[in-house]
């Protein structure tokens, strides 16, 4: 699986209509239609394989 590049940012409108932005050092891409709904696929599936927040929290805490 590919991995970005720079930061996603997923935006969910009380509307419905998602909105992913991609934050460069040249300023914020806001990427259009026709790949929000594959880039929010690749998204959904990095938070399914994320450790829940009680596990991340010992885990980082634990490296102090």
């Amino acid at each position: 699986m590919p991995l970005p590049v720079a930061p996603l940012m997923v935006y969910r409108l009380r509307s419905g209509e998602r909105i992913i932005a991609s934050d460069h050092a040249d300023g914020t891409v806001v990427l259009n239609a026709d790949s929000t709904e594959r880039v929010d696929a690749v998204v959904t599936a990095a938070l399914t394989n994320a450790m829940p927040v009680a596990s991340s929290l010992e885990y980082l805490e634990s490296l102090t």
